[in-house]
């Protein structure tokens, strides 16, 4: 059976800008299986429709501020993984894209939350039932996630994701 891992942000401010704010480093003789990513709750000073892009990438992001979440098992006789999941708050130098994977269109809301209510959450990636997940394979392999215009203010949200080892 496939090690099973979580990380998740506490909430996060993303910069306005088009550079990647949640990145994925794959791990050295490893698959990476990404089974989903989520972005919860956004939120932006007046709200706005945010473009979101989830791309392969051959090199990773440099420089930027950025917080390296903890990487959670879900068995704990699992071993320990090396994955290097990141949400950056100042904007880092793309790496080099390979592929888009995935776009959507996501309503943010007013930085007020009483302005508009609901909390959501929007899966940005998912591996359904029977078909391939997204793999990463390697430490040369990445998954970069970005705006794929400028929100046009900081975005306030939390990120999530769930992906499996082998190797």
């Amino acid at each position: 059976m496939l090690a099973v891992y979580r990380a998740a942000s506490d909430v996060s401010v993303l910069a306005n800008s088009t550079a990647p704010f949640f990145t994925v480093s794959g791990v050295a003789n490893k698959i990476m299986y990404i089974k989903r990513v989520y972005i919860d709750s956004p939120t932006a000073t007046n709200g706005a429709f945010l473009n979101i892009g989830v791309d392969r990438c051959s090199s990773g992001a440099s420089g930027g501020t950025s917080v390296t979440l903890t990487n959670a098992k879900i068995d704990i006789e699992s071993p320990d993984s090396s994955a290097v999941v990141k949400v950056y708050s100042v904007a880092p130098t793309p790496g080099t894209v390979v592929a888009r994977l995935s776009s959507r269109r996501v309503y943010s809301h007013k930085a007020t939350p009483s302005a508009d209510g609901l909390n959501m959450a929007v899966e940005l990636l998912k591996a359904e039932y029977g078909k391939h997940p997204v793999m990463l394979k390697g430490e040369d392999d990445h998954l970069c996630i970005y705006f794929l215009s400028a929100p046009g203010s900081a975005v306030t949200c939390t990120m999530r994701i769930e992906w499996s080892e082998e190797g």
